[in-house]
């Protein structure tokens, strides 16, 4: 009578082992079982591929702002140091030495092309004709080069006076192919 009174109000039947599961409802719960485990993997799997695409975007976009960082680096030290080295052959007029100069810059592998320039117009230059017959202006950001050179310029001063400017042309295809392989490495570990 106990058993009866607890059983009827608590139902505790389900407590009692059976030698088998019940035929009609266990596929049922089976299929719901899997169902949920299903979800749970594609749940986790979901979680980790969305993750691993943040990660490689960071990872992109750290790259290719670091690489630019460099390149800006680069061509501000490299013009600065082209116009310190020019300065006395430009207020001399000395066209002899600033095609030397001009020539000797472009041994560099990261210079293209050299312009040596003052009020009177282009004393000397060298190099890509591409990137010398188009107007010099100067480039802020990687992502606007549209002819494959970052150009960049220095004044020649001397005292608090301008007496000239040197601009050069730097390739971006180095840092770009930089960029495309550890993308294509990443990818092919992700």
């Amino acid at each position: 009578m106990y058993n009866r009174f607890y059983a009827k109000f608590f139902n505790f039947t389900h407590c009692i082992s059976m030698p088998y599961p019940n035929t009609t409802l266990f596929p049922y719960k089976l299929f719901y079982a899997m169902l949920f485990r299903l979800k749970t993997i594609l749940g986790i799997a979901l979680i980790e591929a969305i993750l691993l695409i943040i990660l490689m975007w960071n990872s992109f976009s750290f790259l290719q702002a670091s690489n630019e960082e460099e390149l800006y680096k680069m061509a501000s030290t490299t013009a600065m140091l082209f116009a310190t080295a020019v300065k006395n052959a430009v207020l001399s007029s000395d066209l002899a030495n600033l095609e030397t100069f001009v020539s000797e810059i472009l041994k560099n592998s990261g210079v293209v092309s050299a312009r040596i320039v003052d009020e009177n117009g282009v004393l000397a230059q060298n190099g890509d004709t591409e990137s010398l017959k188009k107007i010099f202006l100067a480039d802020q950001m990687v992502y606007t080069v549209k002819d494959g050179v970052f150009d960049t310029f220095a004044e020649v001063i001397e005292g608090n006076f301008v007496f000239g400017k040197v601009e050069i042309g730097l390739p971006i295809a180095p840092m770009l192919k930089v960029i495309q392989e550890a993308r294509g490495k990443a990818i092919s570990i992700a």
